[in-house]
């Protein structure tokens, strides 16, 4: 790579890096040109090498960690193995990407950001579903949806809180589906609980 593909390189990484500082702290729509090529370090006009507006560069790094979800490896999702091996990639992919994920579900709440995240674990969800013919009726639906949300979510707090492995992660969910919420917590991670069985 030559020195002026280089300086090119480095530009638009200064550009997302400022971007990024200003999304962590403040909405999009008050984000300007201005103040990201400030803290680049480059003219305002400089910014439009790369993109047309601030919009433009949420988008791609959007478009990037939707990327990466679309290359995860189903090929084995019927198989324990296989889906663990899934659960590990997508377990590393949110950590990998912790920084653009919590301030993109969580802080900043980009709800179409979010809708194509979750849709995306929804429609994996659909594959661990046998089907038992052709119409599956609105509460079915409702708890593949719920499934996959759940999924989700516990993916996203384990892979941010840095305490946790994904080890912590698999048994938690193997453990839920096979002995229960109470007796996996108390179990494999002694949380005694106070709910008495009845």
């Amino acid at each position: 790579m030559g020195v002026y593909e280089v300086a090119r390189k480095n530009r638009k990484k200064a550009i997302r890096d400022s971007f990024w500082k200003l999304y962590k702290i403040k909405e999009i729509n008050r984000i300007t040109v201005s103040e990201i090529a400030e803290l680049a370090g480059i003219h305002r006009v400089s910014f439009y090498r790369y993109y047309q507006d601030v919009y433009q560069v949420l988008e791609e790094i959007e478009s990037e960690l939707l990327n990466q979800l679309a290359e995860l490896d189903l090929s084995q999702i019927d198989q324990i193995d296989g889906l663990t091996a899934l659960g590990y990639q997508i377990f590393n992919l949110i950590r990998n990407n912790n920084d653009y994920l919590y301030i993109l579900l969580k802080e900043q709440k980009d709800f179409e950001f979010k809708k194509k995240f979750y849709s995306f674990f929804e429609q994996k969800i659909q594959l661990l579903f046998q089907e038992e013919g052709t119409n599956n009726s609105s509460l079915q639906e409702s708890m593949k949806k719920l499934t996959s949300h759940l999924i989700v979510e516990c993916f996203i707090s384990c892979a941010t809180n840095k305490n946790l492995t994904f080890e912590d992660l698999e048994t938690y969910i193997l453990g839920i589906m096979s002995d229960g919420f109470y007796q996996t917590l108390a179990n494999q991670f002694a949380l005694k609980n106070i709910i008495k069985p009845s």
